[in-house]
């Protein structure tokens, strides 16, 4: 029972209006694709520019004037063209790191800690039901020195209780990480079929292969359903509103899937023409890896009116889904006073994402 209610503890239930759709199937986010063999986007466009310099010249035209560098749209959409170059193999490999922010209350200030947890998982392309969970807890941690300051000030303690039932639940966070284990309710768990979240949809392994590759065809297939049962005027009274909120949903709706390299590069142009979504240019994701990224504002009505931004960060070499971020921009009436513009609610970091032609076995201790 512990178990249960642990993992859903990851998961807060103050957030839960915030992150619903993010966090109903992000158990097992990962994406797919693998670093090129050859040179990256900004060689490519250096060689491509000194050729035509070369060839104008050689041929007694001017110089052509210095080309301008890209814009913040232009390098997603080259992300678009470099994850369709990528080819896959017999087996998609994923490491992906989920946190969040968990309040912590303390007679000398609160503050936020950060608790976290891996999954490692192996999925054939071919078959939808052969495919491995293997999770992890890593420490938590104050979230910022900020939080490390008060978190001092309060004794350093080495475990934190989950904010919506501390009696119940006391010590749900540690200092001290956990082994990998093995979820042997996962194994194989999808039967025949892949499952897309939020849409109501299952495909087998040969539609998932055809998937379409047109950005707006791929748009209707990842197009949310609502529950059967759901009352819809209730339903949309409390649905997150904004441009955010379609980064949310369909990241979430392909966070499982071992897509074909052009149905990626589709999934990225989608988003890229998303209306209110803006690409943002070249960021760097929680771990501190290079990438370019698209962002929307997400507004939840349950949770008072609370304003997220949502991020997506693709690597600009691969199109791999780096990560995806949730920034508070304004707090809502119903979340906690230690939620400033700026706490980072949570992300999902994909460590690695590989594909392989050897059936995978478990992940190496570290």
């Amino acid at each position: 029972m512990l178990e249960l209610t642990r993992t859903a503890g990851r998961a807060p239930a103050h957030q839960h209006e915030r992150r619903d759709e993010r966090r109903a199937g992000r158990r097992n986010g990962w994406l797919r694709g693998r670093r090129p063999l050859g040179i990256g986007l900004g060689l490519v466009a250096a060689a491509a520019a000194t050729a035509v310099a070369v060839a104008t010249v050689g041929s007694g035209g001017a110089a052509p004037a210095q080309r301008s560098a890209p814009g913040p749209r232009e390098m997603v959409l080259a992300a678009a063209v470099q994850a369709e170059r990528q080819a896959d193999g017999r087996y998609l490999v994923t490491h992906v790191r989920n946190c969040h922010a968990e309040p912590v209350k303390a007679r000398t200030g609160d503050y936020i800690v950060q608790p976290c947890y891996e999954n490692w998982r192996w999925r054939a392309r071919d078959r939808a039901n052969e495919s491995a969970v293997w999770t992890r807890d890593l420490p938590a941690r104050p979230q910022t020195p900020q939080d490390e300051a008060l978190w001092k000030r309060a004794g350093s303690p080495r475990t934190f209780p989950y904010s919506q039932d501390p009696k119940a639940l006391p010590n749900l966070y540690r200092t001290t990480p956990t082994p990998w284990k093995e979820d042997r309710s996962d194994r194989n768990e999808n039967s025949d079929r892949y499952f897309l979240p939020l849409t109501g949809r299952s495909l087998t392994a040969e539609e998932l292969r055809n998937l379409p590759t047109d950005p707006k065809e791929l748009e209707k297939l990842l197009t949310p359903r609502p529950p059967k049962g759901v009352v819809m005027d209730r339903r949309a009274s409390m649905t997150p509103t904004g441009p955010g909120q379609k980064i949310v949903q369909a990241t979430l709706a392909v966070s499982d899937l071992p897509l074909p390299p052009k149905v990626w590069a589709a999934f990225i142009r989608m988003l890229t023409d998303t209306p209110g979504v803006r690409a943002v240019g070249r960021v760097t994701d929680p771990i501190g890896r290079p990438g370019v990224a698209l962002e929307a504002p997400r507004t939840a009505p349950a949770s008072g009116g609370g304003t997220s931004m949502e991020r997506a960060i693709f690597d600009p070499d691969t199109g791999v889904l780096l990560a995806t971020v949730s920034t508070t921009v304004k707090r809502g009436t119903k979340e906690p006073a230690v939620y400033r513009p700026g706490t980072v609610e949570n992300y999902e970091v994909i460590v690695k994402s590989e594909w392989t032609d050897s059936r995978p076995s478990r992940p190496a201790s570290d």
